[in-house]
């Protein structure tokens, strides 16, 4: 009962983060869709994200997540993958 316990709650887990992933590549592609730029393919987005999760560790992952999400334009939408991968 505990094996299946831990097994529901680690997809819960993956379902939650797919969403979140989801719903910050949606906020993109909407903010970004008018301002000339080239459009977001939501599903390239959440690859991306998703292997860059591995790359950039948990904390920084979800702060990016979370600043795409509450972006009010495309400028803040760039300005969150920045500051969450300086690097790139």
């Amino acid at each position: 009962m505990n094996k299946l316990l831990l097994i529901l709650a680690l997809v819960a887990g993956c379902s939650r983060q797919e969403a979140r992933v989801r719903a910050a590549c949606e906020k993109a592609a909407e903010l970004c869709a008018g301002e000339g730029a080239t459009p977001i393919n939501i599903e390239q987005c959440e690859e991306a994200a998703t292997s860059d999760r591995k790359r950039l560790g948990d904390e920084r992952f979800l702060n990016g997540l979370d600043c795409m999400a509450n972006a009010k334009s495309c400028g803040a939408v760039v300005d969150c993958v920045i500051e969450a991968d300086p690097a790139e």
